[in-house]
């Protein structure tokens, strides 16, 4: 089984982590087996997320290509 370690430093703070599982899936790239966000303000008090993702990408699309 591969898995595939992502970190993201920017996501809009009106993401849920919901809307993460759902489009590594639907996009197939593969399943989200662990999912870390959190949560912050920037400098003109705008909310944002950075991310730690890992997922498995053994049986996805891009994985056998």
């Amino acid at each position: 089984m591969m898995s595939l370690s992502i970190y993201i430093p920017r996501i809009l703070g009106t993401v849920k982590k919901k809307t993460i599982y759902d489009t590594f899936n639907h996009m197939g790239i593969g399943r989200v087996t662990e999912l870390d966000m959190v949560y912050k303000i920037n400098e003109n008090h705008n909310a944002y997320y950075f991310a730690f993702i890992k997922a498995n990408v053994a049986s996805s699309i891009l994985f056998e290509n």
